[in-house]
């Protein structure tokens, strides 16, 4: 055999670049098959030769890249060459692989002569890289204060939504603008060209920004240095501090109300005190005049003398005559029966007034606890506490000649509490009993129990009447402001009053097994009570 021509040659220098070739070298036909693969193309997509040639190319793409290779191939047939063209290959181990083409036809021989290289790992990459700019670019947008990133130049070449926001005009009027043109003079000419680049890193001022309708604000800046590979830049964080500016005022002005508010509070628990002193002297007197009125002797007098008279009766009509000595003598039985009637009323309408005194100066003692060291609290014996009550709206009870009846068992019972907040919800209640008698027929007679005890560990009282009742479908709103079961009631008083129980530990539930059934008030609190 001879030497090998030239052109054999050439043909064996083809086949070796063929055959070499990193990059995926093959022949299709425009009937859909490759007519020939080099060994990369076996290498990149782990199939045999074999079963490359002989399944259609189409059904080794991606379903979502079909419709473009085909149009691709099309622009193929009519001569176009394929620059660049990218899609996805399915590999034997079921993957998929990212090709980028080059690609000819020749339309005598009906073959497509291409070349193809697996980018895979530069579109993951790419992928990454993009991800990680849309989470950058959800940061930079997300950050409540104004960004503007400065060029070498002092110029904004990116910025931020809020930047937009505070200045109150678009990106496309921030880009490219200096931060002298975002502020007023003589902040301008403070901030002139090179000022952002001859900050020093976390440099924070304070001025006066301009918005684009020409609105001054307060702002405060913080400058920052950013180097980057090719060059160095500045960052400037932005923020509108009207609305500090404002809280500080008003911070200011609070502080000077809590001031004055505390000399109030001073002059307040000042008067308080007094008003205690005085009421203490009200209790002095009215106890002083209870223990006199109980000590007068002056009865006992006219009824001795009523004895006398009745004695020496014959005498006295001898002297007197018989008509005037019988007149005398009733004289003076009526005046001592009089005087004795009086002295009772007198005696009652004291001891009501000295309760009231008494709960007077509790409600001032707790309102000083308010103003100084807090609310006060006391074991306090339960039958005192009720008979107060009792005896505070005894004349409402008279009025509607109802009863008003006292129980407490065990008789010692006693309770530690805020006396004068307990009171208060006691005499509510008695006089939602009372009023709730005004609405029945008159019939039957008012009665309203008193009761308390303790039991399960639980101390409780109970207000319970036998007047109207309450409907199955209102007893659950009796507590709710505004509701109310009374014709002129203003609906505040109960939920208002199982407020102050709780704030003193306790609970307030109200029974009621319908109308014509009466109602109970119950207080309770798991423990308290001695």
């Amino acid at each position: 055999m001879g030497e090998p021509t030239s052109q054999a040659t050439d043909v064996l220098d083809l086949e070796r670049l063929f055959t070499m070739s990193l990059d995926m070298i093959c022949l299709a036909g425009t009937d859909g098959y490759f007519k020939r693969v080099n060994p990369a193309f076996v290498e990149t997509l782990g199939y045999t030769v074999e079963e490359l040639l002989r399944r259609p190319f189409l059904d080794l793409v991606h379903p979502d890249d079909i419709a473009a290779t085909l149009a691709e191939v099309e622009r193929l047939g009519r001569g176009e060459p394929t620059i660049h063209f990218e899609n996805r290959y399915a590999r034997a181990d079921g993957t998929w692989c990212w090709m980028a083409w080059r690609a000819s036809a020749d339309a005598e021989s009906g073959l497509i002569y291409a070349v193809a290289r697996d980018v895979t790992a530069q579109k993951v990459a790419a992928q990454a890289l993009a991800a990680r700019e849309a989470q950058l670019e959800a940061i930079v947008e997300s950050v409540s204060d104004g960004l503007l990133a400065f060029d070498a130049d002092g110029r904004v070449e990116r910025t931020n939504r809020a930047a937009s926001e505070v200045f109150g005009m678009p990106t496309a009027d921030l880009l490219g603008a200096r931060l002298s043109e975002l502020v007023p003079e003589p902040y301008a000419t403070e901030v002139g060209e090179g000022f952002v680049a001859g900050q020093a890193p976390s440099t924070i001022r304070e001025i006066v920004g301009r918005r684009a309708d020409g609105e001054t604000f307060p702002m405060e800046v913080t400058f920052s240095r950013v180097e980057l590979p090719d060059r160095a830049g500045s960052l400037a964080v932005v923020r509108d501090i009207t609305a500090r500016r404002t809280d500080a005022i008003e911070r200011r002005e609070l502080l000077a109300s809590i001031a004055h508010e505390t000399g109030r509070a001073e002059s307040v628990s000042g008067l308080l005190h007094d008003l205690g002193n005085a009421l203490t002297g009200v209790i002095s007197q009215s106890v002083e005049a209870a223990d006199r009125l109980q000590g007068s002797k002056v009865v006992s007098r006219l009824q001795k003398t009523s004895g006398l008279l009745e004695r020496e009766q014959d005498r006295l009509a001898g002297a007197l005559g018989e008509e005037r000595a019988a007149a005398l003598r009733e004289l003076i039985v009526g005046m001592a029966q009089d005087l004795e009637g009086e002295q009772r009323m007198v005696g009652a309408a004291l001891s009501k007034a000295l309760a009231f005194t008494q709960h007077a100066q509790e409600v001032l003692q707790a309102h000083r606890g308010y103003a100084g060291s807090g609310p006060r609290r006391e074991a306090t014996p339960m039958r005192r506490i009720l008979a107060d009550a009792q005896l505070m709206m005894s004349d409402a009870f008279a009025r509607r000649h109802g009863r008003l009846d006292l129980r407490v068992d065990p008789p010692d019972l006693s309770i530690e509490v805020e006396r004068s907040k307990l009171m208060q919800v006691l005499l509510n209640l008695l006089k939602n009993a009372a009023e709730a008698f005004d609405q029945t027929d008159g019939e039957a007679v008012p009665m309203v129990r008193l009761e308390s005890g303790r039991a399960d560990g639980a101390t409780w009282i109970e207000v319970r009447d036998n007047g109207p009742g309450i409907e199955g479908d209102k007893l659950g709103r009796v507590f709710e402001d505004g509701f109310t079961t009374k014709r002129r009631g203003s609906g505040v008083g109960l939920g208002a009053a199982r407020r102050v129980i709780e704030s003193i530990g306790g609970t307030l539930e109200m029974r009621s097994e319908g109308p014509g059934q009466g109602a109970t008030a119950r207080i309770e609190w798991k423990g308290g009570a001695r």
